[in-house]
């Protein structure tokens, strides 16, 4: 396994809970460049192991950006959810913190709205509640 020299990984012998944790994180790191190289987004889908295997599987999504900077598919399904394709990029704050939104999930119809933590993670939220957050943050 370990073919990379900065790689802080040894060789594997058994797939366990932590190995796998460690190879995710590794793979994530990898595809970044990949990712930006092919303009992608590359997202871990899902992962299963057994002592003598693993599957992980990732999807990689094209990013089309328009002129204005603005994802296609924020500026094609925003309107649907109630919000402006300005709304992109805004931040809001909820009792948990504050959030940018990031993107747009359409087949998340419970939860549509990607926004970014000041941790690093990307999170979902209703439509509703964006809408009430950024009706907040302009009142104040």
């Amino acid at each position: 396994m370990d073919t990379n020299p900065e790689s802080t990984m040894s060789r594997i012998t058994t797939m366990s809970r932590a190995t796998v944790k460690d190879l995710h994180a590794e793979l994530d790191e990898l595809l970044k460049a990949f990712a930006e190289d092919h303009g992608l987004t590359v997202k871990p889908e899902h992962c299963s192991f057994d002592p003598a295997a693993g599957t992980f599987t990732f999807k990689g999504t094209l990013v089309v950006q328009t002129a204005s900077g603005i994802p296609a598919d924020w500026i094609r399904y925003a309107p649907g959810l109630g919000l402006a394709k300005e709304d992109f990029g805004r931040a809001f704050k909820t009792a948990s913190g504050t959030y940018t939104i990031c993107g747009v999930a359409p087949k998340s119809h419970k939860y549509p709205v990607l926004a970014n933590a000041s941790n690093g993670r990307t999170y979902k939220f209703d439509a509703v509640t964006i809408r009430a957050a950024l009706a907040r943050a302009a009142r104040a």
